[in-house]
C-alpha cells in the first residue's frame, strides 16, 4: 500500500517495526509534504476569501482572524496564488517520492541477494547492484531538490504572508530543510557504493548544492517569520 493510501498511524506502525522500509529517506519526503502542505495552508490564509472576502478563521485562535491578507500589498495575491500552485504540486511529488525512496531501497536488496556462483553471475549481480544503487541515490536527490523548492516557495510566500499564520510558515521551513538533509544522508550513503568516480563526485557536487540552497532558503524564511513574531 502506498503512503498516500495509509492513514498516518499505520504508517507510522510500519515505520517503527524491523521492516526495511519505509526507512529515513521515506521519512524525509514526507516531512517535505507536510512542509509543503503548510505552505499551502498559509497561502490560503493569505488570499482573500471567495467573494472577495477577508480569509475566514478556520483553523483555530487567531489564524486568519483578523482577515488580513499578509503585509505586502496588492502583490500578495499573485504571491500567495503562486506559492499554493507549486505548494500543491510539491506536496503530490513528495509523497510519491516517499514509496520511490522505499522501492529504490528494495531494488538493492533484491540486487545484493542475486546469486554469485559463476563469473557470469557475479558480473550480473555487480551489475545489477550498481544500476539500484545509483536509483537509490538519485531518488533521494529528488526528494531532497523538491524540499528546496518547497522553501523557495514559503520564501517568496514569506514577506505577504498572512501574519497569522506566520508560525506555520516557520514550521514549514524548518520541516523542507530537514527534508532536505534527510534526504542527503541517503544520498550520501548510497554514493558509498556506486564504483563511477566521475558520477560520484557529480552527485557530491549536486547534493552539496542543494545543502548549501537548502540551509540560506531556511534561514531567510525564518528571518521573515522571527522578525513577524518580535
Amino acid at each position: 500500500m502506498s503512503a498516500a493510501e495509509q492513514r498516518v498511524g499505520a504508517w507510522l506502525e510500519q515505520l517503527a517495526s524491523r521492516a526495511p522500509t519505509p526507512g529515513g529517506g521515506s521519512a524525509a519526503a514526507l516531512a517535505g509534504a507536510q512542509a509543503a502542505a503548510l505552505v499551502a495552508m498559509v497561502a490560503r490564509l493569505t488570499l482573500p476569501a471567495e467573494g472577495g472576502g477577508p480569509t475566514s478563521p478556520t483553523r483555530g485562535a487567531g489564524r486568519g482572524g483578523a482577515g488580513q491578507a499578509g503585509a505586502g500589498g496588492g502583490d500578495a495575491p499573485a504571491e500567495a496564488a503562486g506559492a499554493l500552485a507549486d505548494a500543491e504540486r510539491l506536496r503530490a511529488a513528495l509523497v510519491r517520492a516517499a514509496d520511490e525512496d522505499a522501492h529504490a531501497f528494495e531494488a538493492v536488496m533484491a540486487a545484493y541477494r542475486l546469486p554469485r556462483a559463476t563469473d557470469e553471475e557475479r558480473a550480473r549481480r555487480r551489475e545489477a547492484v550498481q544500476a539500484a544503487l545509483r536509483e537509490a541515490t538519485v531518488v533521494p536527490l529528488r526528494t531532497a531538490a523538491a524540499a528546496v523548492e518547497v522553501l523557495e516557495a514559503a520564501r517568496r510566500l514569506a514577506p505577504v504572508a498572512n501574519p497569522h499564520a506566520a508560525s506555520d510558515l516557520g514550521v514549514a521551513a524548518h520541516l523542507a530543510a530537514a527534508a532536505a538533509e534527510g534526504a542527503l544522508l541517503n544520498v550520501a550513503i548510497n554514493l558509498k557504493g556506486l564504483r563511477d568516480g566521475e558520477e560520484v563526485d557529480r552527485l557530491r557536487r549536486e547534493a552539496a548544492d542543494v545543502r548549501r540552497r537548502a540551509q540560506a532558503l531556511r534561514e531567510a524564511v525564518v528571518r521573515v517569520v522571527e522578525a513577524s513574531l518580535a
